[in-house]
């Protein structure tokens, strides 16, 4: 069996947070906090595991930014109901 004091963390590569709207929050960070964007994607049920633009077989939409220490942050609004 192992326990957590087995692990040490030496880092973090992301952090994601859920959101219900993709359109408020993403204007929340970028015209109220001043947050730049670095990407959106679109997580669909395709071969790739992503499309360009949000479609029928989009699950999740996430976008990304750095925090000032470099930290990679994940906004993903679920669009589809789990299950």
């Amino acid at each position: 069996m192992i326990y957590m004091k087995d692990f040490q963390i030496q880092g973090i590569n992301h952090i994601a947070l859920v959101c219900k709207d993709m359109t408020r929050t993403v204007d929340f960070y970028t015209q109220t906090l001043g947050v730049q964007v670095t990407t959106i994607l679109h997580h669909a049920d395709v071969p790739s595991g992503y499309v360009p633009e949000r479609n029928e077989s989009t699950f999740i939409s996430s976008f990304y930014f750095f925090d000032p220490d470099g930290i990679l942050l994940e906004f993903a609004a679920n669009l589809r109901k789990e299950g």
